[in-house]
């Protein structure tokens, strides 16, 4: 009988695993996150005559994209930045400062913190401070961008502070550039405001006459934004745990539909009972169908061993067609011989008394040749092959042995090519959807995403693993797989008296063409030799031919890929004025990530 091997529930346990570790790298089912600035304190602070140091303490939060860390680009018009540091708890605090590119919306310098080759996701804090060296006399007011409005992302919760640093009649704006919204400060030293949200390209601008201008004392860092809870060990076991029942579920499903019909209580009316309308059927796996089986010492009568492998093995492929050959041999309506280790077919003495459609085949076959060597592609012989294919096909379709799952050739073939075929069709878009969803519903993204790929993967490769069950016998069906699985057994197990009584009575070719076509080829010679059967009949038993030949067969029918043709390869700020609004003064710059 066709039985699942084992590696198809390992392959159905490792899709299992997958989404699970999808779910615990985050690719499924976490909520997506945009990029923004959780919070941002800026410290302005004098240093020595002409300089200040700008102190950002930055809380990213890089949502669900990968990034290596913050970048800054600083205007160059209060001076190229100098003394710049950089340091992370929570993340690598690598430094680079370069010129921005030519491309780059903001000219100046360019800050990167983090590791080329370390990407990361969701909330870090990081403290970048530098130093602009020509800032207090740039312009005869002080007008410094204290956030500039460059950046792509929104800034929540921002606050300035000014330690050290004293402004006559201090102005605040903030918005997009040029705007004169102002923003208040808070009573009390030192300078400071705050502002809950900024837009994307908004930024802070304060101005004024300074009336002191020192290195200021040191202002604690705000308390960190609450941190989101780290689920995705729960989700990857959620995942997992769906993705099991679903591959059980279709497990389940798979050995109701392709259950076989029997006839009787009795392992012997299962074989040999006719099933008619008044007659009781019932239904067994194809684990209890094999375990009614027998010995029996003749194979079942009326059909030929291609008919008894199929409706054993439930497959329509190579095999199949290569049994067929093998029992045209045993019938005598082909010969073979060993021609310069190559099989070569020629018309059997029964050939003229075959059937018009295995006629046909003979003739696609032979045309006016004598003989055919299968020592290479052959055209007419791939023809031959074909049509012993749409033979097949079709008595299997009307024979009326299956009730549900009929076995198919090609891409329909239960757990075949339809493998990759189901993975590339239907899995691919399935993952692309659930991408899609995740951008569309956003919170509820994660959660799809999580229900669609936990429960989807499973089940198409549980589908396709599990394919082998489908297919259901009728009680016609499952009368001929017991007997064709008993014969299969005296194949294997055959004892020396058996065999010496089936060459006496002129069945060994007959046997021999059960043998390949039921996979017991090598068991049965290895009996022949053992019973003592003479090396010449055992020769003769010319099915035995088409099972060691097995290749040349395959090679015949398939035509080459065409050869190779050959040839050759080769392998916007302004620069420190007098301005109060929005953009109008010195530093500022952009918020970003890398």
């Amino acid at each position: 009988m066709a039985s699942l091997k084992k590696r198809s529930h390992l392959v159905v346990a490792l899709s299992v695993v997958v989404v699970g570790l999808l779910a615990a790298w985050g690719l499924i089912g976490e909520n997506p996150q945009p990029e923004k600035i959780e919070q941002l304190q800026v410290v302005v602070s004098g240093a020595g005559e002409a300089g200040v140091r700008i102190t950002e303490t930055i809380d990213q939060d890089f949502g669900t994209t990968d990034r290596r860390g913050p970048q800054l680009v600083v205007p160059n018009d209060f001076g190229v930045p100098t003394n710049v540091t950089a340091s992370s708890a929570t993340a690598p605090d690598d430094l680079q400062v370069a010129p921005a590119p030519f491309d780059s919306p903001v000219q100046g310098t360019r800050i990167r913190v983090g590791d080329p080759d370390v990407t990361l996701r969701g909330q870090h804090r990081y403290t970048i401070s530098y130093v602009l060296p020509n800032a207090r006399f740039a312009a005869p007011t002080f007008s410094l961008d204290a956030v500039g409005g460059a950046s792509e992302f929104p800034i929540e919760n921002v606050s300035v502070v000014f330690s050290g640093i004293s402004l006559d009649s201090p102005r605040c704006t903030f918005g997009g550039e040029g705007s004169d919204e102002p923003c208040p400060f808070e009573r009390g030293a030192p300078l400071r405001l705050e502002v809950e949200r900024l837009d994307p390209f908004e930024g802070i601008t304060v101005s004024g006459e300074v009336t002191q201008w020192t290195a200021g004392e040191a202002i604690e860092p705000p308390a960190r934004p609450d941190q989101r809870e780290d689920r995705r060990g729960v989700t990857a076991l959620a995942t997992m745990v769906l993705g099991a029942v679903t591959a059980g579920a279709v497990f389940g499903w798979a050995r109701r539909t392709g259950a076989n019909e029997v006839v009787g209580s009795s392992p012997a009316e299962a074989a040999h009972g006719v099933a008619v309308p008044s007659t009781a059927t019932r239904k067994v796996s194809d684990a209890e169908l094999a375990e009614m089986s027998t010995i029996e010492f003749a194979p079942p009568k009326g059909i030929a061993p291609w008919q008894g492998a199929v409706v054993l093995t439930e497959e329509l492929d190579s095999a199949s067609v290569t049994a067929w050959f093998s029992g045209a041999i045993a019938d005598d309506v082909l010969a073979i011989e060993r021609h310069d280790n190559a099989p070569r077919l020629s018309r059997g003495p029964a050939a003229d008394r075959a059937d018009p459609t295995t006629q046909k085949i003979l003739n696609a076959m032979f045309g006016d040749r004598e003989v055919v060597d299968l020592d290479g592609y052959d055209s007419k012989f791939a023809t031959a092959w074909h049509k012993v294919e749409e033979l097949q096909d079709t008595w299997v379709k009307e024979s009326g042995w299956w009730w549900s799952g009929t076995p198919n050739r090609g891409i329909g073939k239960p757990g075949g090519c339809a493998s990759l075929a189901v993975l590339m069709i239907v899995l691919v878009p399935l993952l692309v959807f659930s991408a899609f969803i995740l951008g569309l519903f956003g919170v509820l993204g994660g959660v799809v995403t999580a229900v669609l790929v936990g429960a989807g993967l499973p089940a198409i490769v549980s589908r396709v693993a599990y394919a082998p069950l489908l297919p259901g016998r009728t009680a016609s069906g499952s009368a001929y797989a017991l007997q064709v699985e008993s014969f299969r057994r005296f194949l294997v197990d055959s004892e020396a008296q058996y065999v010496d009584w089936a060459w006496k009575n002129g069945l060994l070719r007959q046997y021999s063409a059960w043998a390949v076509a039921l996979g017991a080829a090598d068991a049965w010679q290895r009996a022949m030799e053992n019973a003592g059967v003479p090396e010449a009949e055992v020769t003769a038993s010319s099915p035995l031919l088409v099972y060691s030949m097995a290749s040349s067969f395959n090679s015949s029918h398939v035509e080459p890929a065409p050869a190779s043709s050959g040839g050759s390869s080769s392998g916007g700020f302004s620069s420190g004025g007098s301005s109060g609004s929005v953009g109008g003064g010195g530093g500022g710059g952009s918020h970003g990530s890398w």
